[in-house]
Formats: structure tokens, sequence, C-alpha cells
């Protein structure tokens, strides 16, 4: 049997978000609440790529890009996901609520 094990930020949920939270620059205009999805593929380096919205899952085009932003500019911070001691790329989805 084989267990994939799904990449992990360094220091756990928290500290990705806090690290988004710390260099989230909002978006001029109307303040807008609520949750945004990303996906992207965590490489074997612990670098991300491909960061996208989750279509049907955004919040506003200026929101979504902000937070686009911050997570495609990351450095490898995440410990790749794998098996058995063995990296591989895998696709992540995390959450970021705006409040």
């Amino acid at each position: 049997m084989t267990v994939a094990c799904r990449p992990v930020f360094a220091g756990g949920q928290s500290a990705f978000l806090a690290y988004v939270s710390k260099r989230l620059k909002k978006p001029k205009g109307p303040r807008q609440r609520g949750t945004v999805q990303v996906t992207f593929t965590v490489l074997t380096s612990g670098a991300v790529s491909g960061v996208h919205v989750k279509p049907g899952n955004g919040l506003s085009p200026a929101y979504d890009a902000a937070l686009v932003e911050v997570i495609s500019n990351m450095p490898p911070l995440f410990h790749p996901g794998g098996c058995n001691g063995n990296s591989k790329a895998m696709e992540v989805t995390e959450s970021y609520v705006f409040d």
C-alpha cells in the first residue's frame, strides 16, 4: 500500500497563514470579506508553481490577484510531498480568509 504525504509549509498551516498575512497588500477600494481558495503545485524543491484561484472560489479580481502574487513570489518554504521517502510534485489547495 502506498501512502501519499501532502506537502507541508515549514511551521505548519498557521505559519503559512501568518506568512501570507504579513506580505499581503490588500487592494485599494471598498473592503471585501470572504474566502479565496488558491491551487498550486509544490515542487520537489519546496518551491511553488502554477498558482491560480480555484475556479468559482475567488472574491474579486483585485483580491484574487493580490493573494496569487504573494504565493507566487514565495521562496521554497514547503516540505515537498511524496511517499516512502520519495519526493514528488503535488498539487495543493489552500484557503485564505479576507476579513
